[in-house]
């Protein structure tokens, strides 16, 4: 059965509240290895300024700025368009206002500042971090009525910093985990079939990735963890971080694979995501994007919704971002009576 509209709306506020809890989660543990964050007794109970006590408690970072610069273009251009997500992402270079941004998008970002078109500025083919998955979130509720047009539209936003492949189609994961979640409620292994096949169009080896999830998820968090970090290494090869990397296929699969392990509490998938080590900030807010959209706002925890920054400003965007959703719903309604009643000759 569908949501009515104001559950609807509130899935909307609850992913884009989500995505940004979880990022102030992780915000101060990024980096960190897992046997470190294993010390700590709570970590997702209460946002904490240690070790970066010169932000304010809640702060999040360029993983929750870039997602609402999507939302907000989204929301002044009435679709996915790539020059206006690109300007509104290099606003927040040229501003200096973004915090703890990656390299890839950093550069690709200076790369538009000098001219560089859109559709040109991101980072080669072989470079494929996590960026372009941890702000689709959006393309995910602008879509969640028509999962086919997901592929295309993560492939626009996406390349403006990632042109691999695989980091368009972590996007197209996030968005589509997002966008299930909001319609009938499916079990674990029909909903991740369905975010793979979303996957398949733009890289299959993810796509396979995600199939076999379910199964992964039968493994206790610190085993799938170790599984899920070498996902799409090539054989003996190492990565740099610890925990969970910033590569696109180990960061999606850990925050998908949260969710899985604790869909219906948001402070254990929090929980998961965080203690999995490495770039904890993306994990848990892609995570936390994935669980709001399915457990609305009054599954977040209150201290948690009230104490991230901004959060205001983020239910805003996340309601107009639900007007215009309807608005379009509304217009293809008369649309299609309209062709119903007046037929065109032939």
């Amino acid at each position: 059965m569908p949501l009515a509209l104001e559950e609807l709306r509130d899935r909307f506020r609850a992913t884009m509240l989500g995505c940004a809890i979880g990022d102030a989660l992780g915000f101060p543990f990024e980096g960190a290895p897992p046997e470190a964050i294993a010390r700590i007794p709570t970590i997702a109970e209460d946002f904490v300024t240690r070790p970066r006590g010169r932000f304010q408690k809640g702060q999040y970072t360029d993983d929750t700025q870039m997602m609402l610069a999507v939302a907000e273009s989204v929301v002044a251009e009435g679709r996915v368009e790539g020059r206006a997500v690109a300007h509104r992402l290099a606003l927040l270079w040229r501003d200096g206002t973004i915090l703890a941004a990656g390299q890839a998008c950093t550069e690709s970002v200076e790369r538009l500042l000098t001219g560089v078109p859109w559709m040109s500025a991101g980072a080669c083919i072989g470079k494929a971090g996590n960026g372009a998955a941890v702000r689709a979130p959006p393309v995910g509720l602008l879509h969640y009525d028509d999962l086919a047009r997901i592929p295309r539209d993560c492939e626009i936003q996406g390349v403006i910093t990632h042109k691999d492949p695989r980091a368009q189609a972590g996007g197209a994961a996030i968005a589509a985990a997002v966008a299930l979640n909001l319609g009938e409620q499916l079990p674990l292994d029909l909903f991740c079939f369905k975010v793979a096949q979303i996957v398949s169009a733009l890289d299959k080896e993810l796509a396979s990735e995600i199939e076999r999830l379910p199964q992964l998820a039968r493994f206790e968090p610190a085993s799938a963890a170790r599984v899920i970090a070498k996902a799409g290494l090539a054989p003996l090869q190492q990565s740099d971080w610890p925990g969970i990397s910033p590569f696109v296929i180990p960061s999606v699969l850990m925050a998908l694979y949260a969710f899985l392990r604790e869909p219906e509490d948001f402070r254990a998938c929090m929980n998961v995501a965080l203690r999995a080590g490495g770039d904890a900030d993306s994990v848990a807010a892609m995570a936390g994007a994935i669980s709001g959209a399915h457990l609305g706002c009054m599954g977040l925890p209150a201290r948690l919704r009230r104490g991230v920054l901004n959060s205001e400003r983020l239910a805003a965007v996340a309601d107009q971002l639900f007007d215009l959703k309807m608005a379009q719903r509304e217009a293809a309604v008369y649309a299609r009576a309209g062709a119903t009643l007046h037929p065109r000759k032939r």
